[in-house]
């Protein structure tokens, strides 16, 4: 028996915290509402007492018109700002349909990387059908191509499937194409596109399973010192 087809719409985001968060918050709830996607991800994902007693993911999902039902946030790093303020960061992710496992995982700790990394895995419930997700944000320095490798590894070997997005903090996915593409079909080769724009680099990805098909990319710009991305694809 043959599954049903699914078409989703999904929407990932590097927050970057509250920094010039008075300037890009009406931005990225106006993008939100705009792109009115299933699925929402974000990295970099602060909790900060200063601003709200939520989580950012939260306090955002409560200004739109419309807000997410289902929402789950994980913290791993933890801060003290220069100014003295406590400060948690994590992954987040707002569904409009049932999430019905999620898992974070952490990844190999490298002993010169202050910070623990994380994966947020999300299984989401449509139309009977499950689709898996994994949401990443890798180091910022050479652990990042390491970690796309153990991540794909953790995935390969449940066996299962999943659409892997983020900050992946490479510079050109195509220079570890070697990782993924026998699995995976990157979201630059439907359409190069720039995700940091203060270096004119991209960093932030969409790897969509070779039996899901990727029909639609746009570029959301002035939310944060990244761009988001928002796609379409149906499964097969």
């Amino acid at each position: 028996m043959f599954g049903i087809v699914i078409n989703m719409k999904v929407a990932t985001l590097n927050l970057a915290g509250y920094k010039n968060w008075m300037k890009r918050e009406s931005n990225i709830v106006s993008y939100l509402e705009a792109t009115n996607s299933d699925i929402v991800f974000f990295q970099e994902v602060k909790f900060n007492k200063e601003y709200s007693p939520y989580s950012q993911s939260k306090y955002l999902n409560s200004k739109l018109s419309t807000p997410y039902i289902y929402a789950q946030t994980s913290v791993s790093r933890y801060y003290t700002q220069s100014d003295g303020v406590e400060s948690r960061e994590g992954l987040a992710v707002l569904s409009r349909y049932p999430i019905i496992d999620s898992e974070i995982l952490v990844l190999t700790k490298r002993p010169d990387d202050k910070h623990t990394r994380i994966i947020q895995k999300v299984d989401i419930l449509i139309n009977d059908q499950v689709i898996s997700f994994t949401n990443v944000h890798f180091s910022n320095n050479l652990y990042s191509n390491e970690q796309l490798a153990e991540t794909l590894q953790i995935i390969k070997n449940t066996d299962s499937k999943s659409v892997v997005l983020g900050d992946f903090n490479i510079f050109d996915i195509k220079t570890v194409k070697d990782l993924y593409a026998a699995d995976y079909v990157a979201s630059t080769e439907f359409m190069p596109y720039i995700s940091f724009p203060s270096e004119n680099v991209t960093l932030d990805y969409v790897l969509m399973p070779r039996d899901y098909t990727l029909t639609s990319l746009s570029i959301g710009e002035n939310l944060s010192d990244h761009n988001a991305l928002s796609f379409e694809f149906i499964t097969k």
